[in-house]
């Protein structure tokens, strides 16, 4: 139970996405209490319920757009999403939950419609688990759902070498922007190439020792440079790794790393290139 706690969970969510959620949240939770009326909202008669109930759906927007736009500005580490965890996301929600409640009991207190007491709190408190727990519950398995079956499919196979050229022989020739400064690599020697803003550095093997250089270039550049009937290949958008140095994997679908033979790095693999995964575990 405690490991699933430990596994890397995606949180990419887009602006937009972030948007629509927090307004179908507040929709859903002003329909819910026009509907039903539960929590004795049903006694009280009022001309303005209807739009007194329906504050309690935009106060809820209001706090999860805070939470969504604000708080991971504040904690930009923690919600990296490289270091993101099934825990973090249950933390997260529950925090929501806890930030939406505190705001309808500010609200409450301001219209008047619940004593603000300690019961008051705690009932609050209660209203919003009951009436939270069911949209959080449906947004983690959709999301999780729809990552599954994302990533569950694979494309064609690796290109293997069609040519009389093997890949032992193959002398990669990568060429920074200018023109001028270039590296030629045996094939294999290659480990992989890491890309950071402007500059892409390429790490590999001379002489059995783990070397590494710099280019001044995109790394789509440096992909254009290398033959498509290699095992070279990109696997995340700030890296391109030679899946013959490959020794194991770690991680899921949400988030692998491939560990390089003896010790020579990690490499994330992102989550549209997760079918390398299993062409690189039938070669292992």
């Amino acid at each position: 139970m405690f490991k699933i706690l430990s596994q890397p969970y995606p949180h990419n969510a887009t602006p937009r996405k972030s948007i629509v959620l927090s307004i179908a949240t507040g929709l859903f939770i002003a329909s819910f209490l026009n509907y039903f009326q539960p929590f004795g909202s049903a006694n009280w008669h009022d001309p303005s319920k209807p739009w007194i109930l329906s504050g309690f759906g935009l106060v809820s927007t209001f706090m999860m757009l805070f939470n969504y736009f604000v708080v991971p500005r504040i904690f930009s580490i923690s919600f990296a999403s490289e270091n993101w965890t099934v825990g973090k996301e249950m933390l997260y929600v529950a925090f929501n939950l806890f930030s939406i409640a505190c705001g309808n009991i500010a609200y409450s207190a301001i219209t008047h419609l619940v004593d603000v007491q300690v019961g008051g709190y705690i009932a609050m408190l209660t209203y919003t688990l009951v009436l939270g727990i069911f949209p959080a519950t449906m947004i983690i398995l959709i999301n999780y759902i729809y990552h599954l079956k994302k990533y569950a499919l694979a494309p064609t196979n690796i290109v293997t070498p069609t040519t009389t050229q093997t890949e032992e022989e193959l002398l990669l020739s990568l060429v920074a922007e200018n023109e001028k400064d270039k590296i030629a690599i045996p094939a294999p020697h290659l480990l992989y190439i890491e890309s950071s803003d402007n500059y892409c550095t390429v790490h590999f093997l001379e002489n059995e020792t783990l070397c590494k250089t710099i280019l001044r270039s995109s790394l789509t550049r440096l992909e254009g440079q290398i033959p498509e009937n290699t095992n070279i290949l990109r696997c995340h958008r700030s890296f391109i790794v030679n899946l013959s140095q490959v020794e194991k994997i770690s991680g899921n679908a949400q988030g692998y790393r491939l560990h390089l033979l003896n010790q020579n790095g990690q490499v994330p693999v992102a989550r549209k290139y997760a079918y390398l995964v299993e062409q690189i575990r039938g070669s292992l």
